[in-house]
């Protein structure tokens, strides 16, 4: 940021410069692709290193002791490992759908009238309304508001152990 008392030239030539390099950084950003180079063999004496290289060494080769493991494309840009896994718990998910008391799924909560001159007491101590915090449960349910298809995705059997 430019102190008050700056030079009026100064504040223009750095307009001039975020509008004329902006533009740049945006195209070569979109175009980034295109600059990679697939016509050299790197071969073995390139290789990344620290978590990064990590990760890229994790996801570029297939887990050789499962059978059942292969490395396949899945949409553009991804690779998926593995066999895959619905990780839902439908049974946790329908008991937690029939619960009811304070606050479950996300609802709006109240008291009773009678202890608005507790609540208030309270409130001027904490900054939030402790009394209703303290009745709704720590382990209440709350409501799935996923997209739907995110509902229904699927996730690697076997997570790989990152950190």
């Amino acid at each position: 940021m430019l102190p008050q008392h700056s030079n009026p030239h100064l504040k223009l030539s750095f307009v001039v410069f975020i509008i004329l390099n902006v533009p740049m950084v945006i195209i070569l950003n979109a175009n980034w692709k295109s600059f990679i180079r697939t016509d050299i063999d790197w071969g073995s004496s390139v290789k990344p290193y620290g978590m990064a290289g990590d990760i890229l060494t994790t996801f570029s080769q297939p887990v050789a002791s499962d059978k059942n493991t292969s490395v396949h494309d899945t949409e553009p840009g991804q690779l998926s490992i593995g066999e895959k896994k619905d990780w839902h718990d439908y049974k946790a998910m329908e008991r937690d759908a029939k619960r009811v008391g304070i606050g479950e799924h996300a609802r709006p909560a109240k008291l009773n009238i009678s202890t608005l001159g507790l609540q208030r007491k309270l409130y001027a101590r904490n900054v939030f309304n402790a009394l209703l915090s303290d009745y709704i449960s720590v382990n209440r349910s709350l409501p799935d508001v996923r997209h739907k298809k995110c509902k229904k995705k699927l996730y690697l059997k076997k997570l790989p152990m990152f950190s």
